[in-house]
């Protein structure tokens, strides 16, 4: 599970500065969100215990820090997934694609 290493190279590819002061990467505030994202239903807190269980990013911090780093990156989302689907069209030599994001029910309110 190198998914920080994955996103610091994609990061770099698209020539991403971010500052020298940071103890944490973007990169790896990226990879908590989408552990989050993918695992445990958007639940930070979940996949900052994933996180630091596995020891997969070193110098991270609470809930609260990270969300403040994720909304201070957040035009960093939108980049990647242009990046992305530059990378699809040159692969596939296709420039359409289907995303879902149909909502889908979890509860009927009464």
């Amino acid at each position: 599970m190198q998914y920080t290493y994955f996103f610091d190279d994609i990061l770099k590819s698209m020539k991403y500065k971010e500052a020298n002061e940071r103890k944490t990467t973007d990169a790896g505030i990226i990879t908590v969100a989408l552990l989050a994202a993918r695992y445990f239903a958007d639940n930070i807190e979940s996949s900052l215990s994933l996180v630091r269980y596995t020891s997969l990013i070193p110098n991270i911090f609470n809930k609260s820090w990270v969300n403040r780093r994720l909304h201070k990156i957040g035009e960093v989302f939108s980049e990647l997934f242009f990046y992305f689907r530059q990378t699809v069209k040159e692969l596939t030599g296709n420039s359409t694609y289907c995303i879902d994001s149909f909502p889908v029910p979890v509860c009927q309110n009464i």
